[in-house]
Formats: structure tokens, sequence, C-alpha cells
């Protein structure tokens, strides 16, 4: 029996995993604890190792996602049963113009015996079938979204409905196209499976005797970590009520605090506080009084921890990523800024492991470095809510009754309304701004 290959679960909101290389080629000999795979989510990169040892049979190939517990490939004790299996569910590189969908049915696939019927090419329902009579449809050009490519009554309809479905074509031939004010559908394809690439394209141009676009066109992929962010953050606006609310503080008595620290541990070199240590302190000092703003909404339940485990955003070129500070309200400064210094060094280095991004119960986003002086963070499901810093700035302000210069900052707090009233929100980040307004409250 074949051994499968799973996308295992790296955190609790993970859903689905980037493919991004297989460390084996389809037909190696595996042998078990070898790394087979590496995938990656929104937060990670992870290397997948092999169960067992066996032929190795690629069924979901590199650049594609698949669910957490899919199985993307399979481990073949013999070469006869890799030849076997081969028939059945050919190699995902011979598939490339139809990857197999990475989902909860191929797990099925490969936990059964695999001597099974072959389907015919293009399913259809009966239903489907009578519509597509009466509506003088051809099934050959639809494609079928039920179980195993199934062409169901809905997907005659729709195809009657919108026509033709959008050709396949390369994201550097489309924007050649759009230039040139061609329509796609009158493009042949050449590319792999039909895809019309910028050669078709020019093919059709130079036919037209319309001239190509002179400027060049830069194809930058939609893949991999900053996919991964696009769509759980598109998620995040769209699953919650996010509300943000704004407060002006005066930070003029946290930037004499710092200071003042740097100077006392100025041969430290271990240790050379931020105004973020300070921040996450404040905050993390604060949600010990406001444990509502402290929680994740998962399923039915509102689930209020103890312990502060404070995700700190970090940019990297290819993305963000939230490294997390676990039990930052029992640590004191220093060892905020050691601990904060340690995951940032590792996030920017590629070497976080999967405790150090998961378990998060509230975010900050650092945005000071940055001609920035407010923004609306997205939540970070499924935590409440998220803390964003502004630059700091000297700018006149009222101070004991007469105008100073002061430097201030703005404090952006984004919380889900569904979890939190504006009331107890408002009074949390009016607790951050007090503590930063008078540092000595923090370690009270």
């Amino acid at each position: 029996m074949a051994l499968p290959i799973n996308i295992p679960k790296l955190g609790m909101t993970m859903e689905l995993a980037n493919l991004v290389e297989w460390k084996f080629s389809e037909g190696d000999w595996v042998e078990k604890d070898r790394v087979v795979l590496a995938i990656e989510t929104e937060k990670i990169s992870w290397e997948v190792p092999a169960v067992g040892s066996g032929y190795l049979h690629i069924i979901v190939e590199i650049g594609n996602k698949a669910k957490v517990g899919a199985v993307v490939g399979l481990l073949c004790p013999t070469q006869e049963e890799l030849a076997e299996v081969q028939k059945q569910l050919p190699p995902a590189a011979a598939m490339a113009a139809k990857p197999v969908p990475a989902t909860a049915a191929t797990a099925r696939t490969a936990a059964v015996p695999l001597k099974t019927a072959e389907k015919p090419p293009a399913p259809s329902s009966p239903a489907a079938r009578r519509l597509a009579k009466e509506l003088n449809v051809d099934l050959s050009g639809v494609t079928g979204t039920g179980p195993g490519g199934r062409i169901t009554e809905a997907d005659v309809r729709r195809f009657y409905e919108e026509g033709p479905p959008r050709p396949k074509i390369t994201p550097l031939a489309e924007e050649v196209a759009r230039q040139a004010g061609l329509d796609i559908m009158t493009i042949q394809g050449t590319g792999n499976g039909g895809t019309i690439t910028k050669e078709d394209v020019a093919r059709t141009l130079a036919a037209g005797k319309t001239p190509e676009p002179s400027a060049p066109v830069r194809a930058i992929p939609f893949t991999g970590m900053r996919k991964s962010i696009a769509d759980n953050l598109y998620a995040s606006l769209h699953n919650t009520a996010q509300l943000t609310t704004f407060t002006e503080v005066d930070a003029t008595e946290m930037v004499r605090f710092r200071d003042l620290v740097r100077e006392e541990y100025k041969n430290d070199d271990t240790v050379r506080i931020s105004y973020n240590d300070i921040l996450i302190m404040a905050t993390a000092r604060a949600l010990k009084r406001f444990p509502i703003m402290n929680s994740n909404l998962v399923g039915d339940e509102i689930l209020l921890f103890e312990a502060v485990h404070m995700g700190i955003a970090v940019a990297l070129p290819e993305g963000l990523i939230v490294p997390v500070l676990k039990h930052a309200d029992k640590m004191n400064l220093l060892e905020i800024a050691r601990g904060a210094r340690d995951l940032a060094h590792k996030a920017r280095a590629g070497t976080l492991t999967v405790d150090e991004v998961t378990g998060g119960t509230f975010t900050i986003s650092n945005t000071s470095m940055f001609p920035v002086d407010g923004a609306t963070p997205i939540l970070k499901p499924p935590e409440t809510a998220i803390l964003g810093i502004s630059r700091l700035r000297e700018k006149p302000a009222v101070y004991q009754g007469a105008i100073a210069i002061r430097t201030m900052m703005v404090l952006s707090l984004t919380f889900d309304h569904r979890v939190a009233d504006g009331a107890p929100a408002a009074e949390f980040v009016g607790t951050v701004a007090r503590y930063i307004e008078n540092p000595s409250l923090i370690l009270a």
C-alpha cells in the first residue's frame, strides 16, 4: 500500500499551503525521514519529511496550493506499485495543463487500494446531459465543478449564460494584449494546455498589422508569501467587523525614558532598548487590565487568555511576517528587548520555528520608521485587535496650559467589533497612551 504525503497543519488558522519544491523527482527512491517537500504558508516555510521509504509519485506539482491534510504525493513500496499508481493517477508533470486538485478527495484516493476502474474523461450527470441537449450546448467545452470534475446541471447553465470560459493566458501576454487593445478571445494559444503566450499575442498583432507595444513589460508572479498574505488579509476584511480608533499621544517622556535606559545599559552589547520595546511592555501591561482585547474568536467561542503572546510585525522584502513573543506580560524591559531582537533576526534569516509564529493573542504593527502619521492596520484572525504605531514627530502642542514643542505620535487600534465594543476598546488604547505619556506607570 502506498504511503501518503500530506500537508501538515502548522497553526490553528492554517488552511492552505503553497508547494514550493519537491526535493526528489518522480520515481526517485526516498528514505524515511528525508525531507521530501518544501511548503510555504503566509507565516513560514516548512520542510515535510517522508513518513516512510518508497518510490515517489508526485500528485500535485509545485506552484499549486493544497489544503491542510491533502495528499500531494505517494511513496510506493515497489516499482510495480509505482507503475500501477502512475497509470491511474498520472504524474503531476504530465498534467501541468490541468493540475490534480489537492483536496480531501485526493486523500480518500490514497487511502483505498489503487486498482479501480478509470472514469470517462468528461463525466456528467443525467440532468446536465438533458439540459445540454435542450440548450444545444457542447459538453466538451464545459468545465465540471462536481466531484472528480463531473459536469453538473449548474455547470451547463453557467456555460450557456456566460459563454465559453476565459482562455488561459500568461500575465505578460495579457498585459501586452491589454495595451494593444486586443481581445484575448480571438487569440489561438500554443502554450502548455492551450495557454496564450506573449509570442501568440505578437503573432496575432503582426497578422492584424497592429504595432506591438514599444514599452517593455515586466511581470512579477503573484505567488508565495505575497499571495498568501493577500489571501489572508482579504479574508480578514471580509470575515470580521473591523473598526479602527485613533488617538494622538504625547510621547516626550517615553523618549526621555528610552534615552535614560540606553545610557544606563550603554556598555551591555546584548541589549539596546528601542521605542518598540517600551510600546510592547506598555501594551502587554494594558492587556492585563482589558482581557477582552487579549482574546481570540474561534467558532462560537471567545477565548480569553491569561498570558499575553505578543505578535510583532516584521517587514521582509517578500512580505510581512509576525513572530510571536510568548509571555510578554511576564518580561521586564530588558527581556522584551532581547526577545524581540532575537525574533526579528530569525525572521530576516528565515529561521523562525512554527512555535515562534503561532499562538499570538495580540499584534503590534510599528511603522514609526516611515513617514506615516496614522493607518488602519488589518486584523490577524483569530485575534481580536491589532495596534498600529506611527512615527514620532516634534510639533506644537498644549502642555501644562501653554504651547510647547512636544514629541507626538498616533496610535491606531483596529478591533473586531463582534468581540469588543467601542467603550472597552477606547479605554484600552487610552491606557496604552497614559503608559506612553508616563512610562513610570508601566513599572507600577
